[in-house]
Parts: C-alpha cells; sequence; structure tokens
C-alpha cells in the first residue's frame, strides 16, 4: 500500500551505522584529545554518546543534537531547499492529456512499482513495460514519451551490475532499433535509477549527448551500501532537476556498484554532473561514509546537453514522501521534495 509506505526500521539501521562506523573515530579522538588537553594538571575527560543522538524521544534526542553542535562535536549539514515546495509547476498540465510513460523492468528490478506511483502523481500515464513485453511487441518504445529504467538486480548483477540488461539490448538488433528511435526523438525523455543508471551508463553509446558518461563499478568500500545519503543538485541542463540547483537533500541508496569510473570508460572533464554527495560540512566529497561508493568528487548523477536523460545512482522514487526519510520536521503526509523532479518532467513535456 504506498499510501502507507515507509521504510519502517530505517532509524534502527541508521542507529546501527552510525554506531559502527562512528564510534571507533569517537573513540581514537576522544583518546587524542585527552592527551592533548590538560586542565590544572589533570586531563580533560571527553565523551561521546551517539547512543542518546539516536534513541530517546524526539526532545532528548533533538537537545542532545543542539549540545552537539554548541560543543564543536557535531557539525550542520541540515537539509535545504532551493525551491517553493508549494509550488507545483505541474498543476496546470493534471487536467490535460496524461502522457504516457513506460516504467522499464527487466528480471530482478524491484523499484518499478515506487517509480510508475512517482510519475502517476505527477500526470502521467504509468505502464508496465516488462524487457519481454518489447522483444514480443506487446509494447513499442515509439508509444511513449518518457522510459524510466528502474534499480534493482537485473539478471543479479552476475555480469556486472545493468551490463546483463544492457547486452539484451545491443546484442538484439530489433530492440537496439527501437531504443535508438526512441532516444533519436526530440520530444522524448529517459531516466535511469541505480541499476537503470547503470544500464543506461552501457547504453551511452547510443544515447545522444551521453558519450562522456563513465561505467559504474564497484564501490570503493567493497560493500553494498543501503542508507540514506546527503546530496547536492548542481545546476545543469536535467529536465528533472531544474530549479532544484542548490538543494542539499536526504536520499535512499542502494547499490554494491556506483562507483563512476572513468578509467573504464567516458571523460570526466566532460560528463555534466547533476548530483554530488556531500559531507557534514555541506562539500562535495569522496570520503567514506558520506560518499558510500567513493566516486571522483561526490558525482552520483549524470546528464545530457539538452537535459532530456539523465542517469542517477539514488533512488528518489524511494523518498518521494515524508513519511519515507528517516526524520523530518515537513509534514510527514506531504509529498518530499524530490517530488518535484517528476513535476518537472510533467511542466517540460507541455
Amino acid at each position: 500500500d504506498l499510501d502507507r509506505a515507509t521504510f519502517s526500521n530505517i532509524e534502527q539501521q541508521s542507529l546501527e551505522f552510525v554506531m559502527h562506523t562512528m564510534t571507533p573515530w569517537a573513540e581514537r579522538w576522544e583518546a587524542a584529545i585527552e592527551a592533548d588537553l590538560m586542565l590544572d594538571g589533570d586531563e580533560l575527560e571527553v565523551e561521546f554518546d551517539f547512543a542518546n543522538l539516536m534513541r530517546g524521544d524526539a526532545a532528548s534526542r533533538s537537545a542532545y543534537y543542539q549540545s552537539g553542535i554548541q560543543n564543536g562535536w557535531l557539525t550542520r549539514n541540515e537539509a535545504r531547499v532551493s525551491f517553493d515546495l508549494n509550488d507545483n509547476v505541474a498543476a496546470p498540465f493534471l487536467n490535460l492529456t496524461r502522457p504516457r510513460v513506460a516504467i522499464l523492468r527487466e528480471q530482478g528490478v524491484n523499484s518499478h512499482v515506487e517509480t510508475a506511483y512517482a510519475f502517476t502523481q505527477a500526470g502521467f500515464e504509468a505502464y508496465d513495460v516488462h524487457m519481454t513485453d518489447l522483444q514480443t511487441g506487446r509494447a513499442k518504445l515509439a508509444d511513449f514519451k518518457g522510459v524510466v529504467a528502474c534499480g534493482g538486480f537485473s539478471y543479479g548483477d552476475t555480469l556486472g551490475a545493468g551490463i546483463g540488461w544492457a547486452r539484451s539490448i545491443t546484442f538484439n538488433p530489433g530492440l537496439s532499433a527501437q531504443f535508438q528511435g526512441f532516444f533519436a526523438r526530440t520530444d522524448t525523455f529517459a531516466l535511469g535509477v541505480c541499476n537503470g543508471c547503470q544500464m543506461f551508463a552501457e547504453l551511452a553509446d547510443i544515447i545522444p549527448g551521453a558519450e562522456a558518461w563513465p561505467r559504474f563499478t564497484t564501490n570503493q568500500s567493497e560493500r553494498f551500501e543501503a542508507r540514506l545519503s546527503m546530496v547536492e543538485v548542481l545546476e545543469s541542463p536535467s529536465l528533472f532537476l531544474q530549479g532544484m540547483a542548490g538543494s542539499r537533500l536526504p536520499i535512499a541508496v542502494a547499490h554494491g556498484e556506483g562507483y563512476a569510473n572513468f578509467h573504464h570508460r567516458g571523460d570526466a572533464t566532460k560528463a555534466i554532473a547533476a548530483m554530488r554527495f556531500t559531507d557534514n560540512t555541506g562539500a562535495a566529497t569522496e570520503a567514506y561514509p558520506f560518499n558510500p561508493n567513493g566516486s571522483p568528487g561526490g558525482l552520483t548523477a549524470v546528464t545530457t546537453a539538452d537535459g532530456r536523460f539523465t542517469a542517477m545512482m539514488p533512488h528518489p522514487e524511494r523518498v518521494f514522501r515524508n513519511i519515507q526519510m528517516s526524520w523530518t520536521d515537513q509534514d510527514p503526509t506531504a509529498p518530499s521534495a524530490w517530488t518535484q523532479m517528476w513535476r518537472n518532467a510533467r511542466q517540460w513535456v507541455g
């Protein structure tokens, strides 16, 4: 039931992540401070209690957070929005025709329902399109205005994340022609999310303007990383991110191969960045755990010069409602700031 969808265990997961990654660092820092700082010959006792920061009622957590800010051992990296959340740019088009968007999936893809819901709310008519529908002719890309390649684990990532999915297109002359025809039309758009991002990166040679995109390979941590991370939306031509530049927002990540690897393909000097991970000061970062995959410059989304094609590793469709965040001071029943992406798409179509 998407109307009541929530990450019910996100707070516990967040606590475990903080305790696991931050406590060892805090203990070393405490030891360093206690060794260096003396007050009247007595060692200064320094203690961090991350459990206090994460557990308890909202008032006590807030008080402990503010104490950390005032004492300098926490740095603000609060979410910020660069646009009016109440300005629904898609509103003038909601009573018009509903453009058809193909919610594309393959064996192992698992984010198609959330993606379809988000596009439907923005005024599109979302269609569940499996790759076998395109292979057999039950569906044709020519009938759609947009295509979204969803997240998940196509073919179990056995051949590399998104690679098997991409090869099912490039090794099939009929499918390859369909996709090339769709990409060549000037009235179409496409979005690749996580596994779909990896897949689109493998199709970069047939996506106009995507020649400089990287291949996404194993995270530098060599682990699957799944949590909320902070990203900054950059100024870019992406039709999905118009008016959102400068926003810094939490977003779901869930990938084992999200490292933007320009050694394998692409050109870092020419790829158009659309989003990047930030650290606790709000700066672009390659440092773990702020950047879950270690991509250079924090890069986590790319687009094309005309803005019609965007590929991103994070999952905006998993946090399109405030209640899906680990914490929010906004109305939990309201759409989150990420809803602007799909509204922007509806405005672009007109």
